[in-house]
């Protein structure tokens, strides 16, 4: 859990996530125009669940990419190539300790080249962090109020920040 976490923060930076997303069927909201579904989110922590990752960081995963994924498409896409996509794949799959192919959610294969591409091209990191700093998301309430300077739902403390890790390694302790 912490790799995938750990992940997300080096992109994820959305700063202003505020308001509540009143388009049926969707979980967020980005810059009034781009939605991010209910689907989506669903899909994504399903398979990111097998390493301890909630729905939560799938929404987190799904924005990351609805905002960077254009970027990195329209002028970026050089960089793309079959070798590229493999290689940001198989590295993927060693960050988050789960297996990461092509046939796997096209979200989380998407947030891999980003991540990828993020590490190798400090002008993209930088171009899809002020995307993620200037976007304005509307969540689904279910998703609590995550506008607080935690960053977090605001039932959370920022303790609560490392509750997973926590669990996770406590669980192989306790497997021992």
């Amino acid at each position: 859990m912490k790799k995938l976490r750990g992940a997300a923060v080096a992109l994820l930076a959305v700063g202003l996530l505020a308001g509540c997303s009143t388009t049926p069927g969707a979980a967020a909201v980005i810059n009034g125009k781009t939605t991010v579904s209910e689907a989506t989110v669903d899909n994504l922590a399903q398979e990111i669940s097998s390493v301890g990752a909630s729905r939560t960081n799938a929404l987190n995963v799904a924005l990351t990419v609805a905002v960077a994924d254009p970027i990195m498409e329209s002028k970026y896409s050089d960089k793309l190539t079959d070798k590229f996509k493999k290689e940001s794949l198989e590295s993927c799959t060693t960050q988050i300790g789960m297996t990461v192919t092509t046939k796997s959610d096209p979200t989380l294969q998407s947030y891999c080249h980003l991540v990828a591409l993020a590490t190798s091209d400090e002008d993209f990191a930088n171009v899809v962090n002020d995307a993620l700093s200037d976007a304005s998301v509307e969540l689904n309430p279910r998703y609590g109020d995550v506008s607080s300077d935690t960053g977090l739902p605001s039932y959370l403390t920022e303790s609560d920040r490392s509750l997973p890790d926590t669990q996770d390694s406590s669980s192989s302790e306790s497997s021992n």
